[in-house]
């Protein structure tokens, strides 16, 4: 059988996606980094697997895959699998202050989110899968990507109106 050397020449387009996606994963840097490269040697790996194709749906489902058996692992062997997670400002820069704390923000709200939530909401709304990509890659139905997404979103709005609220109680407090 060929070799299929569309995966090969068309991974490198792919790495920062599947970088950010791994960092949103394990909420650490280091862990990340290892996950992309797992993932980039399975998918040289098992190329001649890949037929024409959405090949970052493949990538991704490959990257998922990986993350969940590790995951179950170190569920097994009792190890803590999410370490400290990077200042987001390593992942997105931006010389607006406000911007930097609104990231942070969004990005605490996301880290609180369980994980099938968080993975589904990342997928879809930051990477821009469908939802029946979506679904394909985490092999789940696609009323289930729909049904996490709207609780993700739902305790993310529930979030912003907690945090909206508290700051504006907290400078009624200051005025008094």
């Amino acid at each position: 059988m060929p070799l299929n050397n569309t995966v090969g020449k068309q991974l490198p387009e792919y790495l920062e996606a599947l970088w950010r996606f791994a960092f949103r994963l394990t909420q650490s840097s280091d862990t990340a980094q290892e996950l992309t490269q797992k993932t980039c040697l399975r998918a040289l790996e098992y190329q001649a697997t890949f037929h024409e194709g959405n090949l970052k749906s493949w990538l991704f489902k490959i990257m998922h895959n990986l993350w969940r058996d590790e995951v179950r692992h170190n569920v097994r062997a009792g190890l803590k699998l999410v370490g400290e997670a990077t200042p987001i400002e390593q992942v997105a820069s931006s010389d607006n202050p406000e911007r930097q704390m609104l990231l942070q923000e969004v990005q605490g709200m996301i880290n609180q989110l369980p994980e099938a939530q968080r993975t589904v909401l990342l997928l879809n709304a930051v990477e821009g899968f469908t939802y029946q990509e979506t679904a394909e890659i985490l092999k789940v139905p696609v009323g289930t990507i729909m049904s996490r997404l709207a609780r993700a979103r739902e305790k993310i709005g529930q979030s912003v109106l907690n945090s909206e609220t508290n700051s504006v109680s907290l400078s009624a407090r200051r005025l008094s």
